[in-house]
């Protein structure tokens, strides 16, 4: 089951593998920060970070993510999801949550930020 809620201040995903929440705020006309909460329900592991993200020279510029948050310690700034996850839940294990989750949540991010940054 998928369940999906964008009101332009909030997104939140779910389906079987976990949930993303995300908050937008919008700093200037081409920039918005984001934290970002995700939840992976077989390990009930919990992970946030914070983003810059920017419309600039005709395209969506993703900064490095900060204050990135794993079962409720802080990790690395040069950690990533991907690194983390596959760290967690070895290769098989990541690619399965990257194609059964985490390809749809960046879909629907993708779009919800076309929308904020005024892209069409």
């Amino acid at each position: 089951m998928v369940t999906y809620n964008f009101d332009g201040t909030t997104s939140t995903f779910k389906n079987d593998i976990g949930e993303a929440v995300v908050s937008y705020k919008k700093m200037e006309e081409s920039r918005v920060e984001i934290v970002v909460n995700l939840k992976h329900f077989n390990t009930n592991t919990k992970a946030s970070y914070k983003k810059s993200i920017e419309f600039k020279n005709g395209a969506i510029h993703h900064y490095p993510i900060r204050q990135f948050t794993v079962k409720d310690q802080e990790v690395k700034e040069f950690n990533t999801v991907k690194k983390y996850f596959t760290n967690l839940l070895g290769e098989q294990g990541y690619k399965e949550l990257k194609n059964n989750f985490l390809n749809e949540y960046t879909s629907r991010q993708a779009l919800e930020l076309s929308i904020l940054l005024g892209q069409k």
